[in-house]
């Protein structure tokens, strides 16, 4: 009995360790999302949205808007992802970009939050930040 229990801690370790090594301390980004099967997508957009609530829907400044399904969040964080420039931001960063977006703020703002992003999370993580 020992052993199955000392086999299954182990295996546990390994995976939450395969896990952290996968996402990183920043969060989910382009490679993981786009390996996501699109219900997994779903939950995962749904998480965030129950963190948010518990945040009061606010990221940065910006309110997160409600005004869109959680379908709808799951096509534009794909689309979002489509520009390799933004393969490194963080899912629940791009809720920000969408909110943004649909509440209809300047492309030139929404364009500067973005190279915001890309310039943080560049410095954070040592790559190259792409413009």
């Amino acid at each position: 009995m020992r052993k199955i229990i000392s086999t299954l801690i182990l295996i546990m370790t390994l995976s939450l360790s395969a896990q952290a090594e996968i996402s990183g301390f920043w969060g989910l980004k382009a490679e993981v999302w786009e390996a996501l099967k699109e219900h997994h997508k779903y939950w995962y957009v749904l998480g965030v949205f129950d963190g948010l609530v518990f945040a009061k829907l606010e990221m940065h400044g910006v309110e997160i808007s409600t005004d869109l399904s959680v379908e709808q969040y799951v096509d534009a964080i794909d689309e979002f992802y489509s520009d390799y420039r933004n393969a490194l931001i963080p899912a629940a960063f791009v809720l920000k970009i969408v909110t943004l977006e649909i509440n209809g703020s300047e492309k030139d703002k929404v364009e500067a939050e973005i190279i915001k992003l890309r310039k943080v999370i560049s410095a954070v993580t040592g790559t190259v930040e792409g413009r």
